[in-house]
């Protein structure tokens, strides 16, 4: 057995609802209305990205 593997004792538990999407564009309009809906219905959400077309400033509504 390796020992960087984890024992079972180390699994990673997950609280919530277990279910979590990854949103790439999490900033533009489609997908933050996407990440609303979604935590709205209790996944969890991880958005990332670049703002290269972005307008400073808008990204202050996304906060929920």
């Amino acid at each position: 057995m390796c020992p960087s593997s984890p024992q079972p004792k180390d699994e990673l538990i997950m609280t919530g609802s277990g279910k979590t999407v990854f949103v790439t564009g999490g900033g533009g309009y489609v997908a933050s209305h996407c990440c609303i809906e979604l935590l709205k219905e209790d996944f969890n959400v991880v958005a990332v990205d670049n703002f290269v077309n972005s307008i400073k400033g808008e990204s202050s509504k996304l906060y929920y």
